[in-house]
Order: structure tokens, then sequence, then C-alpha cells
């Protein structure tokens, strides 16, 4: 082998070396110089819809977000963000927010370059405000229902409210000034059939007395 032909050699070798070394650094494999993106899974965690996989470069980890909620959806809850274990008791992160250190850190040490994230949900409130409706007196006061409570929760009292002339059945209705065609109810019993199950947003009810 001549010098000149050597000399070429080494500076083959070298160039390849160096290319190596950079798809090493930028997050390729470093068998076969495939692309071996990090990734992020969701996990709807009792919901529905969740978002399709995240991936990432090496160098895209330090500008990158999470996805946010998008369609994903759970009767009763609102998304309120992710979490790196199931119960909560993981690392928290919004969702769309950028990559945290500690997601980031996560990520880079995963086996496989691959983390899940679950959905965080907190269950909704309905806060429900009674009307007189087609009697008169006072009304009760407003009360707070959690959905997880929704089956348990019941109606309040008609105490303080008094009957139109002629009129005394009582119940309470979802149909505005005590009217007929809502939902009807007793006093006292369960608020569950007013209530809408599948609701994903904190819910105000009106129910009006209805007297006949």
């Amino acid at each position: 082998m001549t010098k000149t032909t050597k000399g070429r050699s080494l500076l083959f070798f070298g160039g390849f070396l160096i290319i190596m070394l950079a798809l090493i650094a930028s997050g390729c494999d470093n068998g076969n110089g495939v692309d071996s993106p990090y990734k992020i899974k969701y996990d709807a965690n009792g919901g529905t819809s969740p978002p399709s996989d995240s991936t990432f470069s090496l160098a895209q980890l330090a500008t990158g977000t999470v996805k946010s909620g998008g369609s994903m959806t759970r009767a009763g809850h609102r998304f309120t963000g992710w979490n790196t274990q199931a119960d909560g008791g993981g690392t928290n992160i919004g969702g769309g927010a950028a990559l945290s250190t500690a997601i980031v850190t996560a990520v880079k040490a995963a086996s496989d370059k691959t983390i899940t994230l679950y959905a965080k949900w907190t269950a909704i409130t309905y806060t429900i405000t009674y009307n007189a409706g087609n009697g008169g007196g006072t009304p009760p006061a407003a009360q707070t229902v959690s959905y997880t409570d929704r089956a348990t929760a019941t109606a309040a009292a008609k105490t303080g409210l008094t009957a139109p002339a002629s009129e005394t059945t009582f119940k309470w209705t979802n149909q505005p000034g005590g009217a007929a065609g809502g939902t009807e109810i007793d006093e006292s019993a369960s608020l569950e059939s007013v209530l809408n199950a599948d609701a994903t947003s904190n819910q105000t009810i009106t129910l009006y007395a209805r007297w006949t």
C-alpha cells in the first residue's frame, strides 16, 4: 500500500468515525444508524380517545411539549393534566406543557426510550340552586354535589316555600317556572335523575317548585 493510498484510507476511516459519533450523539441507534426516537405514550386512564404517541429526537427533547387532552373524555370528569403513574403518585405535567426535566430524564432512562403518561381526572361538581317556581316563599339554599356522590345526594326539603291557592301536591322540576314537562322529583328524593351523568365540566342546575 502506497503512502497516498494509506493516507486516503485513514482519512476515510476518520470521516466515517466522525459521522458515527455524530449519529450516536443525536440519539440514533449506534448499531445500524437507523433513527430510534424517544417516545411518550398517552393512557386515557379511565377515559376514552387518548392522543397518539409523541416522538422526539434527542435534540427535540429540549424543546418538545406533551400533548393536550384533545378529544379525550371521561364521563363526569374533567381532564387536569398527566402523571407518570396511573394513581397520580408520580410526576405531574400539564396538558400541552413543555417537557420538564423530570420527564426528559425519565424517557432517557427508559430501556426502550419510551414512557407512558396517564391522564389525571377530577370529578365535576354540580351546583343545585332552588327557585320558588309557581309558588312563593323563600327557596332553600344552593347545594354542591360531586359527580362521585350523585347517586346518594338528595334534593332539599320544601321548607320555607308556600303553595299557591288550592295547590297541595309538591315536586321539584327542572322546568323553568315550575311548569309541566320537566323531570320531576320529590322533596328530599335522589337528585340523580336531574344530574347529567355524561357532563365533562362543572354544571349548574336550577330546580323549580312545582305545585299542582
